[in-house]
């Protein structure tokens, strides 16, 4: 893809002005509170409209620096352009990465919040990392760019980028190019069938009936002096990818004696794809009459040519017969036919492994590494991942790709042809000597799974640390896997897109420096507890393919990751914290599935804002746990957060944590208590219900489930039910059922003030102290 492409950092880097005037203000009030702090001793107001006259001048030198490329690549085979392209690329490569951390910057203040002081620290980091004294990394890009892009234009890059017209496409005649042709006898016949070529063995006959039918008709037309009427011209097109073959079938077929027989003339015409119909008709004209056409406007050329073929009419319509699709040679076919052209013989020995075959591309998750670079072009409001797979689309009718079997491939040379144009960004580890030989100027870096690298052999890949492209197919479970990534997440912070077959025991907390990282995949098959703190500052973030990876449990900072669409894993549990409920709860619907759902710090909110999320709506929700621990509302409102916060009745198991009231809400069955009455059963009952666990809910003084248990329809197949750490408790009544019930196992445990607790034929584990008032009469056992 041309550079020229790489434009999606600039966007949202037109807003500097806004930027630096608020940070300009934020200096202006810390500097008069903090009387002069060795922060902004270092960060005065001049300094930052400075870099902020830079960083813009930086963004407007970029697009004429893309140009430039273009046209130098045009001219790649004079000696001293192509020592000056690595250069500049280098340059613009470092352009636009600072530009794109400082965009990371700008995107902290919009999701962190914009609130003063606290707000300071990372835009310090940021302005101490682009100045180091009197060295200023801005402008030293700046003046690497002009210098080089000075001694590209004293070479003649001001000149127009040359493009591909006709200009650059050869003609082609009738004559053969190719001494042999393999593999392609059915095809040749074939073609001969649709073009009417009567076979070899009744040709003269056929040839004779033809050419005495047209002579009659002739005739005819003379004698009645009507001029003969084609009603239509029929076209054979022969279709298929470049290089297959297709010319050269067709000069075969224009030789053929059987073919020269049949028709009166055989006219070759090279059409390009700037069709022009005057010059197509003068080529006719030529061919028929071997004289130069002398008429200069096209009816007077048709004329001449209606003339020249017969005093025919020309056609006014063109009939187009089923495309002829020319498919590629067989394996064993095509490697003969290499073999002829690289070795001048069919016979020739070559080592196996040159035989082995290239790479299945996938459309789409390309598309996403080229949108993720930065290689897409906004075009309105398309996504931009749909406008990268019409890039890949325009590259498979101009063969670069190839559908085969309905995955798409790459033809060897030109794999080899990507590789040499891009050998100073791009490399290929396809052995463990290929380690030593990755140039220092690479981008985009590749280890094959067959490579044979150690684990070991990858803690020197730290030294590149302008890599915008990592992907590892080998498989590693080592015990240095912990510092080899720690490594690369510490010093290859230009990383865009980050791909790894590891076994990883978990994500590391370094994970977070890569802020210009946009594509995430793990293929390993991971067991992580669960992401890091700062994962959640990976801002750019769009894509996370982890399909074999589970994460126990997810504490969803979702919000902040504005540009993340798709995150592919398997998480058993989510944690979201009330406080940004309605916002967060969107996330989890990017899984698939049944959901466990832990919802904490549930003593913030409002009884509104908890119904806005809605949950009894969510049929995805498997499991559901709601907490109090950490705040109680000075309101006391948490029966009426806890009626809001209904669950589906699809939910199975429900789990209520540190809850302050002392009541249960009225969708739970016979709850209703000092005014709060109970919902009818068959409008509450939670019917897929297996499991309860009440925890830590201190004001709760009187359980009562007999509700869940009556043998009804509607009913729940209540298995577990569990108490534990409520103080206050006093008695638990599991009762008034007429049937053995589904309840397998009653928990009650650290609950010092129970006294009475009813249960029958359950398996019943307590610990406590229930003295001589419980009644046990019903108890079948006591564990």
């Amino acid at each position: 893809m041309s550079l020229s492409k790489a434009i999606g950092v600039l966007s949202g880097i037109n807003e500097f002005g806004n930027l630096f005037q608020l940070v300009t203000s934020v200096v202006s009030y810390v500097r008069s509170k903090w009387n002069g702090s060795q922060e902004t001793q270092q960060l005065k107001q001049e300094d930052l409209l400075q870099l902020q006259s830079d960083l813009q001048r930086l963004t407007d030198t970029l697009p004429a620096m893309y140009n430039l490329i273009d046209r130098a690549e045009w001219r790649i085979h004079v000696p001293s352009v192509a020592q000056l392209l690595p250069k500049l690329k280098d340059a613009v490569y470092d352009a636009e990465d600072l530009l794109d951390e400082f965009r990371w910057y700008k995107l902290k203040l919009e999701i962190e919040g914009n609130n003063g002081v606290s707000q300071m620290s990372p835009f310090i980091d940021f302005f101490h990392s682009v100045t180091h004294g009197s060295f200023n990394k801005v402008t030293d890009i700046q003046t690497r760019l002009s210098h080089i892009s000075a001694q590209l234009e004293k070479m003649g890059m001001h000149e127009a980028t040359p493009r591909f017209d006709k200009s650059v496409r050869p003609p082609t005649t009738s004559f053969c190019t190719e001494p042999n042709i393999l593999g392609r006898d059915k095809e040749l016949k074939e073609a001969m069938r649709l073009l009417g070529v009567p076979a070899p063995d009744h040709g003269s006959s056929s040839r004779c009936r033809s050419t005495s039918k047209r002579k009659r008709t002739a005739s005819s037309a003379a004698d009645s002096t009507e001029p003969i009427r084609i009603s239509s011209v029929p076209v054979l097109p022969i279709v298929g990818i470049g290089g297959v073959g297709k010319t050269t079938l067709a000069q075969e077929i224009t030789t053929l004696p059987s073919v020269k027989s049949h028709f009166d003339n055989i006219i070759w015409i090279c059409v390009s794809d700037d069709f022009d119909e005057e010059r197509f008709t003068k080529v006719l004209i030529k061919s028929l009459s071997r004289k130069e056409a002398t008429a200069d406007n096209l009816d007077d050329l048709q004329q001449v040519l209606a003339e020249e073929a017969g005093k025919k009419e020309v056609a006014d319509i063109v009939g187009t017969m089923e495309s002829f699709v020319l498919e590629g040679l067989k394996e064993d076919v095509f490697w003969d036919f290499f073999k002829l052209c690289v070795f001048g013989s069919e016979d020739s020995h070559i080592d196996p492994q040159l035989e082995q075959i290239d790479y299945n591309f996938k459309k789409a998750i390309l598309a996403e590494i080229w949108v993720a670079e930065g290689f897409v072009e906004p075009q309105g409001s398309i996504p931009l991942q749909h406008i990268g797979e019409q890039y890949f689309e325009d590259l498979v009718n101009l063969s670069f790709f190839h559908k085969l079997r309905g995955k798409y491939v790459i033809h060897d040379l030109m794999h080899d042809m990507a590789l040499l144009v891009s050998k100073d960004e791009c490399f290929i580890v396809k052995n463990t000597s290929g380690i030593e030989k990755v140039p220092p100027s690479v981008r985009h870096l590749s280890i094959l799974s067959s490579s044979g690298v150690k684990c070991s052999d990858l803690m020197s890949l730290c030294k590149h640390t302008k890599l915008r492209t990592l992907l590892c197919n080998k498989y590693f479970r080592s015990e240095i896997l912990s510092s080899l990534m720690d490594c690369w997440f510490d010093e290859l912070g230009c990383l865009r897109v980050f791909f790894c077959a590891f076994k990883l025991e978990q994500l590391p907390e370094r994970i977070g420096n890569l802020k210009h990282l946009r594509y995430l995949g793990i293929s390993g098959n991971c067991h992580f507890n669960e992401v890091p703190s700062s994962f959640w500052s990976l801002y750019n973030l769009q894509i996370l393919y982890a399909r074999k990876c589970t994460f126990q449990r997810l504490h969803i900072g979702a919000s902040k990751l504005i540009n993340l669409q798709k995150f592919e894993s398997r998480i058993l549990e989510m944690k979201v914290d009330a406080v940004k409920l309605v916002e967060q709860i969107g996330f989890i619907d990017n899984f698939p599935g049944k959901k466990d759902l832990v919802i904490y710090n549930l003593g913030v909110i409002s009884k509104d804002h908890a119904a806005k999320v809605e949950l009894r709506k969510r049929k995805d929700l498997n499991s559901l746990t709601l907490s109090w621990f950490l705040f109680r509302s000075p309101e006391h409102n948490e029966i009426e957060v806890l009626e809001a916060l209904r669950p589906p009745t699809s939910v199975k198991s429900v789990h209520i944590e540190g809850y302050p009231g002392e009541y249960l809400p009225s969708w739970f069955p016979g709850s209703g208590s000092d005014g709060l009455d109970a919902m009818p059963v068959s409008s509450t009952i939670l019917s897929s219900l297996t499991e309860l666990r009440i925890e830590g809910c201190q004001n709760l003084s009187d359980c009562r489930f007999e509700q869940f248990l009556q043998p009804a329809t509607y009913v729940p197949a209540i298995r577990k039910i569990e108490i534990a750490h409520c103080r206050n408790v006093k008695s638990v009544r599991i009762e008034q059922f007429l049937q053995p019930t589904p309840l397998e196992e009653l928990k009650v445990y650290n609950c010092p003030s129970i006294t009475h607790l009813l249960a029958r034929k359950l398996k019943l584990k307590y610990s406590g102290n229930l003295g001589d008032s419980i009644d046990c009469s019903s108890l079948t056992s006591i564990v």
